[in-house]
This record gives structure tokens, sequence and C-alpha cells, in this order.
């Protein structure tokens, strides 16, 4: 049998890229892929390489434009779906008011996982997010819905952090839109459905260009002055999520989101952080036969939640933000029975409601961006489907859904003590939502956490240059947005975009600047 050599094993896929950044261990170091430069035929050549056309790598493209360097993007993603999750979010963006209040609030939404100098940048940097945009054309509108900014209104400096929309307008790609019309502006040539597939490494260890996927054939992109990665999470990676997300997710969002950037950058010698960090909601449920979960948002207060364990854990009307609620409801791992005991929870509704359908949208949910399903009018179609669960009595209902029926009755009796009462003493729901379920037939839906992103990835510094395990800058390469984000433990809403800005703004100027290799 033939002996591989290091490059032709990891092309057999033996062990493969994936296989190297399967653990993301903190201190993973690879040994560089050393390729000499005049012996690599080039099939493409500019001086930046930004992959992605997110918000982060857009940004990057125009300010590195701007300074004055050639820059090409790749996108994995056909032209119609381009965009990352920054097409497909809010488009809301935060502008704080006061440096030194952000800095505490930020601080402490960090909980000790990301470093002061840092932190204190993000907090400067966000301050400037409404002045950049409206070079663009962007009217930044201050967005007062009470679930949003800030989240955790209870953290010190709460008064600080503001969110924005242009011109008050959320989701429908609006800000995401204005910024890319700048790049196709400046005729910054963009590939499409060209994936990265590892970085090329000078002996130097300067990165010096991008192996990528291009119309069936592999191609060489030399990078005269640096690669920037701006290629999102690892969302869709079903054996990353399996290592570093605890308890199950469904996540919604791009599906081109498969970690990509964090194998190449580890494999380059960066340094890993956050790998363990999410955002999301928790909404959602397992719509089989669908590319994509579906959203479960339901119209009225008839109904509760109950656990593994056919018993009521926290307040079901608690405000959907993306912070504690959900994971106290995610992560919440019982240490007797070694399980996510609210992992799925099930939500059980009365016929109180009308049942009529469950979800706002009446649609699956991916942002919007691809969503085509028509939710029926009274969920039986959904319930056909296997979708949702219904039944003449509660015993039958758990029982089809696999709960102790005994249980499961007496926690609904308690709940509905507890609406006769008016007052819920267990997790303090609000009176006026104490809605009894009592009335056949009943419905259940299991219920999942509905993530949007995960936030691990290489870290980096303040210029958004990629630290190996020693804290130096790994020689041109640059990482931004999602990729590696600057938020170590719990997020702001709007906070994503923020840094996909400032990181975009940081990394193309300062790449720019680089002398060209050789």
């Amino acid at each position: 049998m033939k002996k591989l050599d290091r490059r032709e094993f990891l092309k057999a896929g033996a062990i493969g890229v994936a296989g190297i950044a399967t653990g993301l261990a903190t201190t993973a170091h690879a040994e560089p892929i050393a390729v000499n430069p005049a012996k690599v035929k080039w099939n493409v050549t500019a001086d930046i390489i930004v992959v992605g056309t997110g918000l982060s790598g857009l940004v990057s493209a125009i300010e590195a434009n701007d300074a004055g360097a050639k820059v090409l993007i790749i996108e994995k993603a056909p032209k119609e779906f381009e965009g990352g999750n920054s097409r497909i979010s809010g488009n809301l963006w935060l502008c704080n008011n006061n440096l030194e209040k952000s800095f505490a609030y930020y601080k402490a939404m960090d909980q000790g996982h990301t470093e002061d100098e840092v932190i204190k940048w993000v907090a400067s940097e966000t301050m400037k997010t409404n002045a950049y945009l409206t070079k663009f054309g962007v009217r930044p509108l201050r967005f007062t819905a009470r679930a949003f900014a800030p989240e955790h209104p209870t953290l010190p400096g709460a008064d600080s952090i503001e969110m924005y929309a242009d011109n008050g307008t959320i989701g429908q790609a609006v800000m995401w839109s204005k910024i890319r019309k700048a790049v196709e502006d400046r005729k910054i040539k963009v590939m499409y459905e060209t994936p990265a597939l590892e970085l090329l490494q000078a002996p130097s260890r300067e990165v010096i260009g991008v192996v990528a996927g291009h119309g069936g054939k592999k191609i060489n992109l030399k990078a005269a002055k640096a690669v920037i990665l701006a290629c999102g999470g690892f969302e869709f990676n079903e054996e990353m999520n399996k290592q570093m997300i605890p308890g199950k997710q469904l996540f919604k969002g791009t599906v081109y989101n498969t970690g990509d950037g964090l194998k190449m950058a580890q494999y380059a010698g960066a340094q890993m952080w956050h790998n363990h960090v999410f955002l999301g909601q928790y909404d959602t449920i397992e719509a089989r036969g669908m590319k994509y979960p579906a959203v479960l948002r339901p119209k009225g207060d008839n109904y509760l939640w109950l656990n593994r364990k056919a018993v009521r854990f926290m307040d079901e009307k608690r405000p959907a933000r993306h912070g504690f609620g959900h994971r106290e409801y995610a992560i919440w791992f019982d240490g007797l029975t070694g399980e996510f005991t609210n992992l799925p929870c099930y939500a059980i509704y009365g016929a109180e409601s009308g049942n009529k359908k469950m979800t706002y949208e009446g649609k699956v949910h991916a942002w919007g961006h691809y969503a085509d399903y028509k939710w029926s009018e009274d969920n039986s179609a959904e319930v056909e489907k296997g979708w949702l669960y219904r039944d003449n009595t509660i015993e039958g209902l758990a029982k089809k859904l696999g709960l102790d029926p005994v249980k499961a009755k007496a926690s609904i009796d308690a709940y509905n003590k507890m609406c006769a009462n008016g007052a819920d003493p267990e997790f303090g729901r609000a009176a006026k939502t104490l809605k009894p379920v009592v009335t056949p037939p009943f419905t259940a839906a299991l219920l999942w956490p509905g993530s949007y992103n995960t936030f691990g990835g290489p870290k980096k510094n303040t210029n958004a240059q990629a630290l190996d395990p020693f804290g130096k800058p790994i020689p041109r390469l640059y990482v931004v947005g999602e990729l590696g984000s600057y938020y170590g433990f719990m997020y702001n809403g709007g906070g994503n975009l923020a840094e996909c800005l400032f990181g975009g703004w940081t990394a193309g100027p300062h790449a720019a600047k680089l002398k060209k290799w050789g």
C-alpha cells in the first residue's frame, strides 16, 4: 500500500481537517502547511482574499479596497443565498452611548471569558456603528421594543446599551443590502459557489493563499497581503455540534455555516476560544421532512411546559430573549441521571385557545429567507405530519409523548389550581397569563432550543488578527464576525452585527497596510 504523505493523507479523508478540529482543544497547535510559494500554480491573484459575504466580510472588503488593496471575495453559497446570517438576521445593531458604562455591561455579560483590554475595545468600537453606517445611506433609528436593548437590564451599565435599525425596519436584509451595494459600486469581485478548502502557509507560517473549490476543481488563490476569514460558525456541522454544544440545539439561519473557518484556522495554528457559546431562544420544534425547524409561538396563554420528568421547570411566559432563559432551558444538566432533563420539553395546550394555528409566522422559520411552508389553521396537518401530538385526555397525550401519565396529570392539575388562585408560587408566572388547560382535545409539541449561531472559533486580538496558542498573531491571517466572536458567555441582541461592522473596519485597513510577501 502506498504510503501517504501528510497532504495526501488529509485529502484522502482518513482524518481530514474536520477530524483535527473535532476536539478543538484550547491549545491545539497543528504543524503549519508549509508550501514553497514559487512552486504553487496560482489561478487567481489578489492582495486580500475575503472568505464570506456576510456583513463582516463585506465591510472588510470595502475598507481594504478603500485603503488601496485589490480585494477578492469568495463565497461558498450560490448568489441567491449569499450574505450568511447577516442577511437573514433581524438587521438590528448595537450602538453604545457611554464607554465606561458599556464596558461594565459587557464585562458582566462576559463572565470572565474575554480579556478586559478586548472588552474595552469592543465597547469603544460599538459606539461608532451609527456614524459608520450613515456613510452607506443607512438611517439609524432607535429600536425600543420591550425585549431588546438591553437584554440583561439588571447588569451594571445596562442603560448605555441601545439598539438601532435602518429607519426602524427590521429583517428584510435592509442594512446588509446597502453594504452589499457598496461592494458592487466598488466593483469588488465576488466568486460564488467557491468554498475555501484550506489555507496555504509558507515555511515562515505566513498565510499566503487559499485553496478553494470552483467549477468542480480545486484552484489556488494567491493573497499577496492577507486572508480574512469571515465565514461564520459551525451551526450546521452535526459532528462539531455534538462535540462542543451542550444538549441538543435546532439551528436556524444559513445552512452554509459548517465550521470551515474554524477547521482551516486551527490547522494553521490558531488558538480556539468560546467554542461552547451559542445564542438562541426556546421556541422550536423539529419539522420532519423539512430542511429547517419550525418556530412555535402560541397565541393565547392556555399552555404549560413539562420536562422529561413530567414536571414544570420555569415561567413559560418569560420574555424570549437570547440570554438566561434559553440557557436555563437548554443547558440544565442532571448529574444524577446523566441527562439534560429539560431537553426536549413538552408544551401542552388546551382547546381553550380554539386550537388555532400555533405560530405567528404560520410557516417553517429560517429567518424568513428560506421559509415556504404554510401552517394549517387548526394544526391538524401538523398533527398528521407528526410535528404535533393530540389526544382527548391528558393521560393519553402523555403516553404518546413518552411521559409518565400520572405525573403529567398531577403537574397539569397543580398548574390549573394556580390558575384558579391567580398566583404561581413556584416560578412567578404573571397572574394575567395563568390560563387553565382543561378542555379537550389536548395538543402537545416537543420543544427544543432554537439557536441562531455559534460564537466559537479562532482567538483574535484588537486588530482582528488570529492568534496562536502563545498569543502571537499568525502572520497575514485575520478573522472577523461570528467566527471566534468576542462575545464569550452571553449575548445581547444586535451585538453580532455590531461586531461584524467593527471587525470589518478593523481588519480591512490593517491588512491593506501590509507589505506584499515575496
